[in-house]
């Protein structure tokens, strides 16, 4: 494991803070991944999982599971933008949530939330957390993390 630093008014640095309010401890790899829009290799920081949060899915989708990020209900650059490099502004919203690759449509931002409840059920798809951000939020300074390599998870 070692510790990066990334600026802490990105998606990332706000929603682990919040995360970290809630109790939750993020775990976070670098990976290297193929950029399917870009058609190249990129790497970037991968929320990979979170102690203290139930999984909300049979453990049969655990291969087809994953966590993604969306701001104002979109998934950045549908998602081939990195977390870390998303600097958000003062009212969106940004959001994480589980997600079944196959099941989950795309169609979150076609739901509306009312107390932290989504209004209406999607297939594939779990809220974890959303959170509307504030001017307090945008300040510009480092933000450390921990991350491990993607190569020592799959060794484990």
């Amino acid at each position: 494991m070692k510790k990066i630093t990334i600026p802490s008014n990105s998606f990332l640095a706000i929603m682990d803070r919040e995360l970290k309010k809630l109790g939750f401890k993020a775990v976070y790899v670098w990976d290297v991944y193929f950029n399917t829009i870009l058609r190249k290799k990129e790497a970037g920081i991968l929320l990979y999982s979170l102690d203290g949060h139930q999984i909300p899915f049979d453990i049969k989708h655990k291969d087809f599971m994953g966590i993604l990020g969306f701001v104002n209900g979109q998934e950045p650059g549908e998602g081939s933008i990195p977390l870390h490099s998303i600097i958000p502004h003062v009212h969106d919203t940004i959001a994480l949530a589980y997600v079944i690759e196959g099941i989950y449509k795309g169609n979150f931002s076609k739901t509306t939330i009312v107390d932290g409840k989504m209004e209406s059920k999607l297939e594939g798809f779990h809220l974890i957390h959303h959170y509307t951000l504030q001017e307090k939020d945008l300040e510009e300074k480092p933000y450390e993390i921990n991350i491990y390599e993607n190569s020592i998870l799959s060794e484990e």
